[in-house]
């Protein structure tokens, strides 16, 4: 099971960024002990409510105060990055980590990223392209040079290396069939928007030889996940919270893509995003879904832009006594 975090600071429910972010540290500490698997963070730059615009100092602080969970940038904006600095930082927290880092990287979609950073957005894919090539070159060469339309490089030489051969397992996000062909040419998975792009994705890698079993997918996983003994209680404590961030995205103009649906902040759509489950509901749902997809990780966030961090905590509390015990006893008969 796979937690995931933005740290997003709302003014209307601000806190001290310090003691927001350091209550999110705890609680990922936390989280490592009592067994989930995972913690995923997102990336956007330049808004006021704070929403994380630096990944890899949080992967490095959350390697330093873990010592098993998988730690993932999910996702990772490369192309608004140099991809050396990106190589190098993936390689410190590899370190730090122990190999338990996963790169996952996505082009955006917010013109005013790319404006504010003196890029354009139509520039994304080919920037994709060359920074995923010159990710793996730094991690697998001792010395290399490239010549591309974006970058030009000379003489790179990237030490030390990742602790995984080949550096950090790379995964490729995005919405369009061109992202499922490039993630075929370029990336060791795919993180798709629409499920329709994994046909794409496994042609693509058929026609480069390297055909890979067609394994079913799961669904989009849910905004929010919170489990709590009383659910009409907690959903209007969260409810503001939810409308919160739908309103945003669909101000951004994400629509029809992963959890998020048609974003209309309708109740029906605010619960259909935002699951709030009994013990007994969640139990039931995961069970199910664990059985039909036994090799995936359900992600999930358990905590909205402005949340009150504590209720989060009494719901993962649950989700550790209550739920993992069961999932992972049902996994492993």
């Amino acid at each position: 099971m796979s937690i995931r975090y933005n740290f997003r600071n709302p003014r209307e429910w601000r806190r001290s960024s310090a003691a927001l972010y350091n209550r999110i540290l705890d609680q990922i500490a936390w989280a490592d002990e009592a067994g989930f698997d995972r913690v995923t963070f997102a990336e956007h730059h330049f808004l006021e409510e704070g929403f994380l615009p630096s990944l890899m100092p949080i992967c490095a602080a959350v390697a330093a105060r873990t010592k098993r969970m998988l730690i993932d940038t999910e996702i990772l904006l490369l192309p608004l990055h140099h991809p050396v600095r990106i190589a190098e930082d993936a390689a410190i927290v590899d370190i730090i980590s122990n190999g338990r880092l996963t790169l996952s990287v996505a082009g955006g979609y917010r013109e005013e990223e790319y404006a504010a950073l003196g890029m354009k957005l139509s520039e994304r894919a080919g920037r994709m392209e060359e920074c995923l090539q010159i990710l793996r070159n730094c991690w697998t060469k001792d010395c290399f040079s490239f010549d591309g339309r974006y970058y030009r490089l000379r003489d790179v030489r990237m030490f030390p290396k990742p602790v995984q051969p080949g550096g950090p397992r790379l995964v490729l996000g995005g919405g369009t069939m061109a992202v499922a062909r490039r993630a075929a040419r370029f990336a060791d998975d795919m993180a798709p928007m629409d499920p329709a792009m994994w046909d794409v994705y496994y042609d693509e890698l058929e026609r480069l030889g390297r055909p890979a079993a067609r394994v079913p997918h799961p669904t989009a996983p849910p905004a929010l996940m919170h489990v709590t003994e009383t659910p009409e209680r907690d959903w209007e404590a969260i409810r503001p919270h939810a409308i919160f961030e739908v309103n945003q995205y669909s101000a951004w103009g994400l629509t029809n893509a992963s959890s998020y649906g048609d974003l209309q902040p309708s109740e029906d759509t605010l619960r259909a995003i935002h699951k709030v489950w009994s013990v007994n509901e969640a139990l039931e749902i995961l069970l199910a879904r664990q059985a039909e997809f036994q090799d995936s990780v359900f992600s999930f966030a358990p905590l909205l832009a402005g949340m009150d961090p504590e209720l989060a905590q009494r719901s993962l509390g649950l989700i550790a006594a209550r739920i993992l015990p069961e999932l992972k006893a049902a996994r492993a008969t």
